[in-house]
């Protein structure tokens, strides 16, 4: 198995996946593979998995754009920080690549960042003050591979922390702070892509996203880890609910409904695309949760928001976006530009603002509280053109 990587981030993979998707004539067809883990002990430890797809994939991303000047040290920082709901940004001591940003779920200083590490695979970084400085945590294995896609993280039954990291060869796991590492050999040794969770009372369902080989994208769910059901065909990107309960489940290919998925509960909700009567653009992301019917959609020009679980929708913003997040109230969402700046909306989605002077080209955002937001920024310098891994 060979692996090539070149400087490129999180959102460009994004941007590569979505074109492969699409079918576009300068990329290798590629298919997602899903799996959806549910651990009904915490974050507990994987099974064993029989089907061990392969993966032969090579692609091309758009470049993104240089990171406006904003408060804080002359460098560039791959991480910024806000104090005020992501009003005004700061500048932190992180810089260099950093692909996913993940939250201690409990405490709200905490963070963790994912980054490769130039010729020393893949290190952690983490955050006790809320973003303001990072320190180097931890190193993953070599065997982890040099490039990491996305991270998150969960509490154990007995309150220790978990964190999960999707790289090049698999899913990996840690409830060590960083100390060991083990991969979780329940899943195939292939790209882990996406990670995300849902948790309700002591179980927590683990969401991670494998690029493989066709057929195309398909969504399993086990209660341990060894008896598989297929839950869906086409799914390919995930999103969290604000209150943590739920993972929206979508696909551009399919881009009419998205499939929203519980630790006990499934249900499908009608997206603008199949409303419309139009070829609206497909939502990429979603956020808020159905407990309040309020969900707000990212597409890659438009901003949608629904006050009423999925019945209707109405575009709320247009411009060019790249990431999504809100606040755990539902008040406060916030959407980064794709080589623009930021978008702000302070009351519940309803109407946005551009934030002058924000950091242009946000590929990822944490809040951490109501106030303390976390987000991860791009700068890549000229006209690099960034490219997925590819195994042989």
């Amino acid at each position: 198995m060979v692996m090539r990587t070149s400087g490129f981030s999180l959102l460009a993979v994004a941007l590569a996946v979505a074109a492969l998707r699409k079918g576009s004539a300068r990329i290798v067809p590629l298919a997602i593979f899903l799996l959806a883990l549910t651990v009904t002990t915490g974050c507990g430890q994987g099974g064993h998995v029989t089907a061990q797809p392969t993966v032969a994939t090579s692609t091309t991303a758009p470049p993104t754009a240089s990171a406006p000047v904003i408060s804080g040290p002359e460098t560039s920082p791959s991480v910024v920080y806000s104090e005020d709901g992501g009003a005004t940004w700061h500048a932190s001591s992180l810089t260099g690549v950093t692909n996913a940003i993940a939250a201690d779920p409990s405490d709200s200083s905490v963070a963790y960042a994912v980054q490769p590490d130039a010729g020393a695979g893949i290190q952690i970084m983490n955050t006790v003050d809320g973003g303001v400085t990072w320190n180097e945590m931890a190193h993953m294995p070599s065997d982890a591979g040099s490039w990491p896609y996305d991270m998150t993280t969960c509490s154990t039954l007995d309150g220790e922390l978990r964190l999960f990291v999707g790289t090049q060869t698999g899913l990996w796991t840690s409830d060590d702070d960083g100390a060991t590492w083990a991969r979780i050999d329940s899943l195939p040794a292939v790209p882990a892509f996406r990670v995300a969770t849902a948790t309700s009372g002591a179980t927590t369902v683990v969401f991670v996203s494998l690029v493989a080989s066709p057929p195309n994208a398909v969504l399993y769910s086990s209660t341990d880890l060894t008896h598989w059901k297929k839950e869906a065909d086409g799914v390919d990107s995930l999103s969290e609910s604000t209150d943590g309960s739920q993972v929206f489940a979508l696909d551009e290919l399919q881009p009419d409904q998205a499939l929203v998925l519980g630790v006990e509960s499934r249900q499908y909700i009608a997206l603008p695309h199949g409303l419309s009567g139009e070829a609206a653009s497909p939502i990429l992301r979603m956020v808020g949760n159905l407990t309040d019917s309020s969900i707000v959609g990212q597409s890659g020009g438009d901003i949608w928001l629904s006050p009423d679980g999925g019945a209707t929708w109405r575009i709320v913003s247009q411009g060019s976006f790249a990431s999504l997040a809100a606040s755990a109230d539902g008040s406060t969402f916030l959407a980064g530009g794709f080589r623009t700046a930021m978008s702000r909306s302070v009351d519940g989605g309803q109407t946005w603002s551009t934030l002058a002077g924000s950091p242009v080209t946000v590929s990822a955002i944490r809040f951490l509280s109501a106030n303390r937001v976390v987000a991860a920024t791009e700068k890549i310098e000229g006209s690099i053109v960034p490219s997925l891994p590819e195994t042989k």
